[in-house]
């Protein structure tokens, strides 16, 4: 199970560094059916929210421009 989720985070990190989809349909789209389990999750591996994570991978694309 920890394969799986942590490749889903991967995929999921794709999602928010590339598209302007919110975090709800990223975490659907990565295969996380509760946005909970996701902010969870994504925490765990990540050490961030998936919100602050956004935030600052948009932040960090208009500072390279």
């Amino acid at each position: 199970m920890d394969y799986l989720n942590e490749y889903r985070i991967r995929k999921s990190v794709w999602f928010l560094r590339e598209s302007s989809r919110d975090i709800g349909e990223i975490a659907g789209l990565a295969g996380f059916n509760n946005i909970s389990y996701f902010n969870k999750k994504f925490r765990q591996y990540m050490h961030t929210t998936p919100g602050a994570y956004k935030k600052m991978m948009t932040r960090d694309s208009l500072l390279a421009e």
